[in-house]
């Protein structure tokens, strides 16, 4: 599938993340669950040897997973055309959004949303951008909860308010 072939890979993608609300670690508060490894070992997995594992120093079981969950929807979604990095780090995805110039201060639809926190002196929270008002957007994040953690347990749409530190990748600006 080429990104030629996708009539709109925005919303295809939303499509894609939506179908996995509400879906939860097993146990909860674990990292873990059928769905969440699935995330895991497709962000972290090397395409090249399907049964390989790239070296992850959290190990696969029990990992963060906001990033692997935005990187295998992005995939799922639209296969190869999907343009970014497949990570568990939100941090790479930040790095790789500056690199290619698709790191913006204001959102739109089909974003990725990057949260800054300053006690970690990093991003540590990413998810998509599914509707955006004046200073609000309204997200689909994994590893959440709906009290908004970026430690949660599961998939969930999100409210969330803008603010200088919040970034947005535009990754659709790729295909």
């Amino acid at each position: 599938m080429t990104a030629a072939t996708i009539s709109d890979p925005v919303q295809t993608v939303l499509a894609e993340a939506e179908r996995w609300i509400n879906e939860r670690e097993r146990p909860r508060n674990s990292n873990r669950g059928v769905a969440i490894d699935f995330f895991l070992y497709h962000a972290i997995g090397d395409r090249d040897r399907p049964h390989a594992w790239k070296p992850y120093k959290l190990g696969i079981i029990g990992a963060p997973w906001c990033a692997a969950f935005v990187s295998t929807v992005g995939r799922l979604a639209i296969g190869k055309a999907w343009p970014l990095e497949q990570t568990v780090r939100c941090t790479a995805l930040g790095k790789e959004a500056v690199k290619k110039g698709i790191l913006h201060e204001r959102p739109e639809v089909g974003d990725l949303v990057l949260l800054y926190y300053a006690n970690l002196g990093r991003y540590g929270h990413v998810g998509f951008v599914k509707e955006v008002n004046d200073d609000t957007i309204t997200t689909i994040e994994g590893n959440t909860c709906p009290d908004g953690s970026r430690e949660g347990h599961g998939v969930f749409e999100r409210p969330r308010a803008v603010t200088d530190s919040t970034k947005f990748v535009r990754w659709v600006d790729l295909l």
